[in-house]
């Protein structure tokens, strides 16, 4: 999970220096990557949450079978 904390911080720095660019330009590109961060986050999410299912799908695989 800390990747996906890693990718929070990362869209909340790009937001914050959005805050304080120079011109539209600079805080459009930061706001742009600050939503890559997010999706990034909500995928590795995503991925994390398939592999639990899948090691408890492991799981339940091996008790049946010594059953």
């Amino acid at each position: 999970m800390r990747k996906v904390e890693d990718y929070k911080r990362h869209a909340d720095e790009c937001r914050l220096m959005a805050r304080n660019a120079s011109n539209e330009e600079q805080r459009q590109g930061l706001l742009t990557m600050a939503e890559t961060w997010d999706g990034l986050a909500t995928d590795r999410l995503a991925h994390v949450e398939r592999l639990k299912r899948l090691e408890a799908l492991d799981q339940l695989n091996d008790a049946l079978k010594c059953a």
